[in-house]
C-alpha cells in the first residue's frame, strides 16, 4: 500500500537555497563614497546574483483527495541573512561591509496530483509581503534602511511519503519581490519535512 501523505493540518519545516537577481541603487557623495542610502535614487548598480539561504516554516491544512489530487492552503513564515561584500557601479566594483535581513510572510496556494501515491508532483502559487532591512558601511561610515514589499511566487515540487503522516517535501520556486523600494527575484529550491497532525 502506498504510505500516507501528511494532512489534513499539518506543519512543515525546511531550508531554502538558490540565487537573487536584485537592482539595487546607491547614492554617491563626495565625503561617502558609495555610501547606500536607499533604492530608486540617483543612480543604478548592475544586478547582482547574491547566493539565498533561508529557514522557513509553515502551518496548513490539507482538504483530501478528490479523483484528481488534493487541495492544500498554508501560511508560511521565512527568514534568511546573508553578507553583502561588494556592489558595482557604472562598471565599477567597490568592496564594501554590512548585511542585509529579511523576514517573509505568505499565503500558499497547492495542488496535489497523482491521490493514494506515495510520490506525489504539486503546483502552487503564493501571495504575501517581504520586510527587509540593509546595513552597508564603508570607510568608517555605516548607513542602514528598511521596508516592506509585496512578494508573490509560483512553485512546482513533489512530495515523497516517507511514512505515516510524513512526508520529503523537495521544489523549485520563483519568488518576485515589487515595490518602491525593492524589485528582485528569488529562484530557489527547498528541502523540508510536513508532519500531518
Amino acid at each position: 500500500d502506498a504510505l500516507t501523505v501528511a494532512g489534513p493540518p499539518y506543519v512543515r519545516a525546511g531550508l531554502e537555497t538558490g540565487t537573487v537577481t536584485a537592482m539595487e541603487d546607491l547614492c554617491v557623495y563626495a565625503d561617502r563614497p558609495f555610501a547606500f542610502v536607499g533604492r530608486y535614487l540617483r543612480r543604478r548598480a548592475l544586478p547582482h546574483l547574491v547566493i539565498l539561504c533561508a529557514v522557513l516554516g509553515a502551518v496548513g491544512y490539507d482538504f483530501g483527495d478528490s479523483e484528481t489530487g488534493s487541495f492544500r492552503v498554508e501560511g508560511e513564515i521565512s527568514w534568511t541573512k546573508n553578507d553583502v561584500d561588494q556592489v558595482t557601479i557604472n562598471g565599477v566594483n567597490a568592496n564594501i561591509g554590512g548585511d542585509t535581513e529579511q523576514w517573509g510572510f505568505m499565503m500558499n496556494a497547492l495542488y496535489d496530483f497523482m491521490p493514494g501515491s506515495s510520490f506525489r508532483p504539486y503546483i502552487g502559487a503564493g501571495l504575501g509581503v517581504v520586510d527587509g532591512e540593509t546595513e552597508l558601511n564603508r570607510a568608517g561610515v555605516t548607513v542602514s534602511g528598511n521596508s516592506t514589499e509585496f512578494a508573490y511566487r509560483g512553485l512546482v515540487g513533489v512530495g515523497i511519503g516517507l511514512g505515516e503522516n510524513t512526508t520529503l517535501d523537495l521544489g523549485y520556486r520563483h519568488t518576485r519581490v515589487t515595490g518602491d523600494n525593492d524589485d528582485f527575484g528569488n529562484n530557489t529550491v527547498i528541502a523540508q519535512v510536513r508532519f500531518g497532525l
